[in-house]
């Protein structure tokens, strides 16, 4: 019995933890997402006609990388790991699709979202060679209007 009990006390805390991180990441996400969104629709020549196209490593591991010093991971939840949920919030925006976590969290409509290599590659865009010059995301001048086309450098290409 006392095992059983002791289980049942490990058991309420551990999800108590697991669940205050997840819903603190959830928490952190929205709150970027909306900064994020609040910084496309800011930039100088923005309309929403305008398609968006993510600049980011074609190499990339996460299928979207923001090289953001100022994301912060909870160093608190470390010794934490839930299956379910992933652990830090660049992770969280990765794999559960930018486009869709906009369209869906934040009701920014994400259809013209596209990405600058799959442009490359289906010969939808010609390299543009002024990505080189500019910053990653969330520096000043990481985001643009050229040729009435938004253009956001999440990381160098």
């Amino acid at each position: 019995v006392s095992v059983t009990l002791l289980s049942i006390v490990y058991y309420v805390g551990y999800n108590n933890i697991a669940y205050t991180q997840s819903a603190m990441i959830q928490s952190q996400v929205d709150s970027y997402s909306t900064g994020f969104v609040s910084a496309i629709k800011n930039t100088e020549g923005y309309t929403d006609e305008y398609p968006i196209v993510l600049v980011q490593n074609p190499d990339r591991d996460q299928p979207y990388d923001f090289m953001d010093a100022s994301m912060y991971v909870f160093d608190e939840f470390k010794q934490i790991q839930i299956t379910a949920y992933d652990t830090n919030m660049l992770l969280w925006m990765s794999n559960y699709s930018l486009p869709d976590y906009l369209k869906y969290r934040t009701g920014f409509n994400t259809e013209n979202m596209r990405d600058y290599g799959e442009m490359l590659e289906k010969g939808e865009i010609n390299t543009l060679d002024f990505i080189d010059e500019m910053p990653c995301y969330p520096d000043d001048g990481s985001i643009c209007v050229e040729n009435e086309r938004i253009i956001v450098k999440l990381s160098d290409y």
